[in-house]
Order: C-alpha cells, then structure tokens, then sequence
C-alpha cells in the first residue's frame, strides 16, 4: 500500500523542525512505513527551507516531495493559483499513491485537487472545523469565509472524514452534509 500525506500550506516541516514536534507529527507516519506501507510526504515547501530532513535516518523509509519551486515567490495566492501545476508536474508518482491524507481539513483544497487530477480517494482529519468555529462569529474576514468555502469542497468529497469529537461529527452532519464521518 502506498500512502501520500500532504501538509498544510504554512504548516508542515520548517515549522514542526522550529518549534520541535517534526518527531511527534511524522510518527504516525514513521510507525506504518515500519509495517511496511509506503509513506510520502507531499510537502508545500521548498527544499531549501526545510533543510536535512530528508538525511536524517529516523525518517528512513518515508520518502519526502518538496511541490513548492524555489523561484516562486512563498505565499498563500501562489501556492492556490499555482497548485494544479505543481500536482500535474509529480502527477506519476500521484497516480501510485492508494489513498492521499489531509493535514488539517481546512486547508485541505490542494489533497482534493490532487485526487481529482490522480483520479485516487482521500481521507480528510481534522483537529478543529473552521466551519463551526465561524458559525458564530460576526466578524468573518473574506480569508475567513474563503477558507471555510474551500473546507466544505474538501469535506464534502473526501472518501472519509476524521473529526476529533461527536459534537463535530454531529454539526458536521447538519451543517457541512458530509457523506463520510467517523470520531
């Protein structure tokens, strides 16, 4: 089995090396390349900007894809409008993958997009809905209501979704017509 496990935009290697929980975040990842299935790591990173992970031998058996190129400029509007390019350039070793993975629902929209151009399931796990922290709040910004846009696109065609608490599943349910759920 082959398993493609995308990071979120601004949250992935760098940050988890910065504040030291690389470990803790890639070991469920470490654990089931030990049973043998195959990991990948799609990365919104360029390779420079996360250093020696690659080398290190505690990550041995994961195989890391940096999708972010070194002459784009880092931003959230270059890695949205650029990110079809980015997935068709590594499109055949995505058409391998068995299943891809979320990071975090929310900022899921670059898993989606790679499962219809790899034409491959996905799961989306979440740790919070924006969706619901917003349902709330009167004061949305238009990155708010972008966001909770692109959540509901992801969750809504995700083959499973992962949500840490019946309440969520529930809302969910309600709210966001998911088709798969699970706590």
């Amino acid at each position: 089995m082959r398993l493609g496990f995308f990071t979120s935009y601004n949250c992935g290697i760098a940050l988890w090396t910065k504040i030291g929980t690389l470990n803790r975040e890639l070991s469920l990842y470490r654990r089931l390349s030990e049973l043998g299935i195959e990991v990948h790591i799609f990365t919104l990173e360029r390779k420079r900007d996360i250093g020696d992970v690659f080398n290190e031998d505690s990550f041995k058996g994961i195989v890391f894809h940096c999708l972010y190129p070194n002459w784009l400029p880092f931003s959230r509007l270059a890695a949205l409008v650029f990110m079809p390019l980015m997935l068709l350039t590594i499109r055949k070793i995505g058409k391998t993958m068995d299943v891809l993975k979320t990071n975090q629902g929310h900022a899921g929209i670059h898993v989606y997009l790679a499962a219809k151009i790899w034409n491959r399931p996905y799961v989306s796990r979440s740790g919070y809905i924006l969706n619901e922290q917003l349902d709330n709040r009167k004061d949305r910004t238009f990155k708010d209501i972008v966001q909770a846009w692109l959540e509901r696109i992801v969750m809504r065609n995700a083959s499973i979704c992962f949500v840490p608490s019946e309440h969520l599943l529930n809302w969910c349910k309600m709210n966001l017509m998911c088709k798969h759920l699970e706590c």
